[in-house]
């Protein structure tokens, strides 16, 4: 009994290598994109619960980290309080994470923490996806002359504190 093999009845090794190179292409142009858009998203969504979290805080003790009125106008002309940028979420005197009674001392309406832990990374900081830490600024420039106070995340370029560019990621805290 004869066999003949028949050229449709599979695919050659060359046609599956090609195919896989294919895949492999495009995987590498679709997996740096899907990155930056799940840290995009990452940075929003924690944005978002800061602002949720300051909102209590303020709404419990009348403050927001640094001792700072929490019924501040959300949208001002001019900077309600210059110069003030918080680096580091953490502190003390922030009041999100734990209250030291250093502020906001015995007998204060503080009921928090307002946030957890489980979001600070290996040194005990709150940073964004680019590893950079948050920071609150109660005179954020947004451009045309008006401020807020708002929650900022530096984005990809991790640019300073007070620096204003294009990648910055802010959420208003006011409003």
């Amino acid at each position: 009994m004869s066999r003949i093999f028949r050229r449709d009845e599979g695919f050659t090794l060359i046609e599956l290598l090609v195919v896989v190179a294919i895949i492999a292409i495009l995987a590498s142009i679709a997996l740096p994109q899907y990155s930056i858009h799940l840290k995009k998203s990452k940075v929003i969504a924690e944005l978002a619960m800061v602002r949720r979290s300051l909102k209590m805080l303020g709404s419990d003790t009348g403050y927001f980290p640094g001792g700072h009125d929490a019924f501040v106008s959300p949208r001002n002309l001019v900077p309600s309080v210059n110069g003030a940028e918080y680096s580091d979420l953490t502190a003390d005197d922030m009041g999100l994470f734990n209250d030291n009674g250093a502020f906001f001392g015995p007998g204060n309406d503080w009921d928090g923490p307002y946030l957890f832990n489980k979001y600070l990374d290996g040194a005990n900081k709150f940073v964004d996806p680019w590893g950079t830490q948050y920071w609150i600024d109660y005179d954020y420039d947004t451009g045309g002359g008006v401020y807020i106070v708002a929650v900022v995340s530096s984005g990809p370029n991790k640019s300073a504190v007070n620096v204003y560019d294009s990648d910055n990621f802010y959420v208003s805290v006011g409003g």
